[in-house]
């Protein structure tokens, strides 16, 4: 057994002559360094010991988003199992608003204690940043970035009038179109919007933004043929492609979506480096405890890897999708840059 210098060994305890040294000075310096060491090492201690009892409450899991869309959806789907994992309720709250913001701010200002959590979007998240002129809350430094949850690969569908069946094909077509080709999305700086902006400025194809007031009315009148084609979530478009009113090309993502493996993705398409995705992760404040959000992601990922929630995410469209806190932190900011690029040059404004 070791022995602090200043700790008398043990059969320097039982001798009746042992005299305790005598300490006439410390020097201030160590003396505080030694306070300081004691207190991080409690810390420290109380830290992961409050990490493994968490939680030991109901975690308010937000939604920036109404009830229904795809970001609910996911919330809902893993809600049921992380429920399981941490043995409390996960109570989804959607507060809806500002494209997300008003939700984003919210949680951006909450208790870092990991009970108010954000279930974020590319748009809130990355997006937003170079949409809106001024933003509530910084998305890189006022959040604990948790992981990303699943990414949501938009599929480029065209009306069944318009003569491609190849991304190469579709640019050409649309070049020869005397007005170009109009191409539907839910909004003004929605992933759809920017997705079809970033294809144009890469390979000048003719394409004419129109937007619409959500997924609903801009897939109706996608089928109905007054767009010829979006760059549509797999799950608004799939009954009506599978009905042959609708023609799936392509997916907007880098790598192939497993929700339709067999559709090419645009850079196989001959767009090298075209990667264009949709993405749901979680977050909290910023200045969670490292070891609380150490704990939350590994749940996250334990949650992510059971098959029938994988089943039924992929089923959806949506592509389980599980990282590190850093790699998060550093997507998101990727994301920032690169979406405030097509932003800028395409012009887009919020409504």
């Amino acid at each position: 057994m070791l022995h602090h210098p200043l700790t008398p060994s043990p059969t320097a305890v039982r001798s009746t002559r042992w005299t305790a040294p005598r300490i006439t000075s410390v020097p201030r310096r160590f003396a505080l360094g030694c306070a300081a060491w004691l207190l991080l090492t409690a810390g420290g201690g109380a830290l992961a010991q409050g990490a493994a009892q968490w939680p030991v409450k109901p975690v308010r899991l937000i939604v920036g988003w109404a009830p229904g869309g795809g970001v609910d959806v996911t919330a809902r789907t893993m809600a049921i199992r992380l429920i399981e994992i941490w043995n409390q309720q996960v109570l989804v709250d959607n507060r809806p608003g500002a494209a997300g913001n008003l939700a984003g701010e919210m949680v951006a200002r909450a208790s870092t204690d990991g009970y108010t959590l954000l279930l974020g979007s590319a748009g809130e998240l990355a997006i937003n940043a170079g949409l809106f002129e001024k933003m509530p809350y910084d998305p890189v430094q006022d959040f604990s970035h948790i992981s990303t949850a699943v990414r949501v690969p938009n599929a480029v569908v065209i009306h069944p009038s318009v003569p491609a069946n190849t991304i190469k094909e579709l640019i050409a077509a649309s070049q020869k179109a005397p007005n170009g080709y109009a191409f539907a999305s839910p909004g003004n700086g929605s992933i759809g919007h920017l997705t079809g902006e970033m294809l144009r400025m890469i390979t000048g194809a003719k394409l004419l933004h129109v937007p619409y007031k959500g997924a609903a009315p801009a897939t109706a009148d996608l089928v109905g043929g007054q767009v010829q084609l979006s760059f549509s979530s797999m799950p608004a478009v799939l009954p009506f492609v599978k009905a042959g009113k609708l023609r799936m090309i392509a997916v907007t993502s880098g790598q192939r979506s497993a929700a339709a493996p067999e559709l090419p993705t645009i850079a196989e398409s001959g767009v090298p480096s075209f990667d264009a995705i949709g993405w749901y992760g979680f977050v909290g404040p910023s200045g969670m405890a490292r070891e609380l959000v150490v704990r939350i992601n590994g749940d996250l990922a334990k949650a992510l890897a059971i098959p029938d929630l994988r089943e039924r995410l992929v089923s959806q469209g949506l592509d389980p999708w599980p990282s590190s806190p850093a790699q998060m932190r550093a997507f998101v900011a990727s994301e920032i840059i690169k979406w405030t690029r097509v932003i800028r040059q395409a012009g887009a404004r919020v409504d």
